[in-house]
């Protein structure tokens, strides 16, 4: 059966257009524009760039307390401690125009629909694709809902249909070429630095099989280019994943390809030690010819400590203009040099805490007992790993912080948009949830 307000929408009733967010505010539409009440005092949603959003017309909740937004302007988010909609792109092959209802999973899924037709996209990085389900023309105009075990429901003046992600085989990747050569999965491949890998997949999976990789397990899957061209990672051992994704999102298992690749002749220890010696000399006897006393006479220290620290200065310049040392200490200072276009974002990694009560609280990395040198050696498998590893972190933090109450973790991207008036906290970035069933 289908939702009250499905139906309302279909039949040109009003729809009531309002939901209730994890910390209890009611967040509802009035004449297109969108409000959030909480103790009594209703205060509008602004949007953190222009143009302005327009009229809203649909919501959805996102389990993980998000709020997805379907506006005239195209598809916004709204995070529960943040006053304004902020919007995103959708990536991939999806229905473009603009949105006129969406819908949220169990899963995550963030499901919406288009003149063009339906498509889902994760919740985090958008990326999505475009469901290719016989009958979903272009031109209809689409609502959205749920069913009670966890279907799409997809309605249209004159027909309907009900889509089940869990109904489709796993997807696979039967075939991986690199190079032109075929590669078994857990193989190694040496490569010279530089230069491009030229892949060549197939796989099965419903609705056709897309592909995406990452390296060295970094959090992001990203799309593969459709001509298959990457380009070859920096030096070292490097561990290359691939998988494929149905229409669902649904992927399949990693295909792992490990990659050693050689270092340039220019970061060998010869060569540089070399080099050193040499631009040393020269250094060297270059302040010998230019530092003399009023009498004339050489000042060979003075020349010795001069060159020592100009080829100091000089290593340092070099090592922060080159990738290999860009993280040693007063070397890149990327963090203090990168540069931030208007309207961009900025990010701050951090785990919260969820109480019962639907309130968050940021806490240190190290906080269930870990010892870690940077962050993302505890974020990245909380997020790889999901469930089993968020609630064995929360056992662990709770076990260090007794009578604390909560009810589940997540590991959130905070994000801040530079705007013209400065910068604005928008909705963060929920890169893994997970909640306990007692909890909500």
């Amino acid at each position: 059966m289908l939702l009250p307000s499905l139906l309302l929408a279909l039949a040109g009733g009003p729809d009531p257009l309002e939901l209730i967010e994890t910390s209890g505010a009611r967040l509802l539409v009035v004449e297109g524009q969108l409000f959030r009440e909480r103790g009594g005092t209703r205060t509008p949603i602004g949007h953190s760039v222009e143009p302005a959003p327009g009229r809203v017309l649909a919501l959805a909740a996102d389990p993980a307390g998000l709020t997805f937004v379907a506006a005239e302007g195209g598809l916004f988010v709204l995070g529960p401690s943040v006053a304004v909609l902020d919007p995103f792109e959708p990536q991939g092959d999806v229905p473009r125009g603009r949105p006129t209802a969406v819908h949220v999973d169990a899963a995550r899924r963030l499901w919406f629909a288009t003149e063009e037709g339906v498509g889902v996209l994760e919740p985090s990085h958008y990326h999505g694709r475009r469901l290719v389900t016989p009958g979903l023309a272009p031109g209809r105009s689409y609502a959205l809902a749920g069913t009670p075990d966890g279907k799409l429901a997809i309605r249209w003046e004159g027909g309907a249909h009900v889509h089940d992600p869990a109904a489709a085989s796993a997807p696979r990747l039967t075939s991986v070429r690199i190079d032109g050569e075929p590669v078994t999965s857990g193989a190694t491949l040496a490569r010279a630095s530089g230069g491009e890998l030229v892949l060549e997949l197939a796989g099965e999976a419903a609705g056709g099989a897309a592909f995406r990789y990452r390296i060295d397990g970094h959090h992001v899957w990203r799309s593969l280019p459709a001509d298959g061209r990457l380009s070859v990672p920096n030096p070292g051992r490097r561990t290359l994943e691939l998988v494929a994704e149905d229409e669902d999102l649904d992927t399949s298992a990693p295909f792992l390809v490990k990659l050693e690749i050689a270092y340039p002749f220019y970061y060998s220890g010869r060569f540089v030690v070399g080099a050193a010696l040499v631009a040393g000399l020269a250094l060297l006897a270059l302040f010998a010819r230019g530092l003399r006393d009023a009498a004339g006479r050489a000042q060979p220290l003075r020349a010795l400590v001069s060159a020592a620290l100009a080829l100091v200065l000089a290593v340092q310049v070099l090592a922060g203009l080159v990738p290999h040392a860009k993280g040693w200490p007063f070397v890149g200072f990327g963090m203090y040099t990168k540069r931030f276009p208007r309207d961009g974002l900025i990010y701050a990694e951090r785990i919260v805490v969820l109480r019962p009560d639907g309130s968050e609280r940021i806490v240190p990395v190290q906080s269930a007992g870990v010892i870690v040198d940077e962050p993302w050696e505890v974020l990245r498998p909380l997020i790889d790993r999901g469930e089993p590893a968020l609630r064995a972190y929360l056992e662990a933090w709770r076990a260090r912080n007794p009578g604390q109450a909560a009810s589940g973790l997540q590991v959130q991207a905070q994000r801040s948009r530079l705007t013209a008036h400065g910068p604005v906290s928008v909705a963060p970035l929920v890169l893994a949830h997970f909640r306990e069933a007692s909890g909500g």
